[in-house]
């Protein structure tokens, strides 16, 4: 609203311009102290080394050698995969005679 219209405004309307700008300075003042926490955060970071597929995280426990792996404990997910495998494979050979298929 430009600065000559506030003079054409009666005191109950100016009131309520009044109150629509406080609530939008307090709305203004939560969201920069939310960024300038942000920025404090990517400040502190900014000095640390990039990351890549080296140093951007802890071994898990499927990225750890066999070797390495206490005795005893396996790869749950190839178990998984091996169960869902063999359940998959036929175990007999179907009739197909039975099935309508001449061979």
């Amino acid at each position: 609203m430009p600065p000559e219209a506030l003079d054409s405004l009666d005191k109950d309307s100016l009131k309520l311009l009044l109150v629509e700008l406080l609530a939008q300075n307090k709305a203004l003042t939560e969201q920069i102290g939310v960024l300038l926490v942000r920025i404090a955060e990517l400040e502190a970071r900014n000095g640390q080394p990039p990351k890549t597929p080296t140093n951007h995280s802890p071994l898990t426990h499927s990225h750890v050698p066999p070797g390495a792996r206490p005795a005893g404990t396996s790869n749950r997910a190839a178990k998984v995969r091996s169960a869902r495998r063999a359940a998959s494979r036929p175990t007999a050979t179907p009739d197909l005679a039975a099935n309508g298929w001449a061979p």
